[in-house]
C-alpha cells in the first residue's frame, strides 16, 4: 500500500506533461477563409496598387506588369476584378473624408483614423462594384547568396551530360 500514492502521484505528473506537450489549434484568422468558403462566398476581387520597397528604381513599369498578370490569372479563374487604379482612387476620396490618416501634430500614423479609412474604402468598393475581396500585392527584397561556381557546374553538368532516364527514352522514342 505504501507505493499507491506514488503510482498516483506518478501517473498525474505524467498526465499533466502529456496535457502540456499538447500543442493547441491555431485560432482562425479573420483575414482567411477556407477553401469552400472562399470559392462560394467570393465573386469580385478588387487589387490594391503594388507595394514595393522604397529602394526599387522606377517601380511603375513592373507594377503594370505585375497587375496585367494577376488580372489574367484572376479573370481565368472566374474572377470579377476592380483594377488598382479604381481601388486607389476609392482610397483617396475615403481618405480626403477623414482628413488623412496621419497625425497632425506628431506626424506619426493614427491607426484609428488608418483603420476607419480602409474600412470606408472597403464599404465604398464593395457598394460600387459589389467587391468581395481586396488583394495586396507586393515585391519584397531580400537578401541571397549566390554560388556561382556550383552552379555553372551544374549546368555544365546538365547541359554535356544528359543523364537522366527519361532523356534517353525520349531520344530513343523518335
Amino acid at each position: 500500500m505504501k507505493h499507491q500514492p506514488t503510482a498516483i502521484v506518478g501517473l498525474l505528473f505524467a498526465l499533466l506533461m502529456a496535457g502540456c506537450a499538447i500543442e493547441p489549434p491555431e485560432p482562425p484568422s479573420h483575414f482567411t477563409l477556407a477553401h469552400d468558403d472562399f470559392y462560394a462566398k467570393v465573386r469580385t476581387i478588387a487589387i490594391a496598387p503594388l507595394a514595393t520597397p522604397p529602394d526599387f528604381e522606377n517601380p511603375t513599369p513592373v507594377a503594370a506588369k505585375f497587375e496585367m498578370l494577376i488580372v489574367k490569372i484572376l479573370r481565368d479563374g472566374g474572377y470579377s476584378v476592380v483594377s488598382s487604379t479604381e481601388y486607389a482612387a476609392i482610397l483617396d476620396q475615403a481618405k480626403s473624408r477623414q482628413g488623412g490618416y496621419f497625425d497632425p501634430l506628431t506626424g506619426k500614423l493614427d491607426e484609428a483614423k488608418y483603420d476607419a479609412i480602409l474600412k470606408a474604402a472597403r464599404h465604398d468598393l464593395s457598394a460600387k462594384f459589389k467587391v468581395d475581396a481586396v488583394l495586396y500585392p507586393s515585391i519584397l527584397a531580400v537578401d541571397a547568396k549566390w554560388l556561382t561556381k556550383r552552379l555553372i557546374g551544374m549546368v555544365q553538368q546538365t547541359r554535356y551530360n544528359p543523364s537522366p532516364a527519361w532523356s534517353r527514352k525520349a531520344w530513343s522514342s523518335s
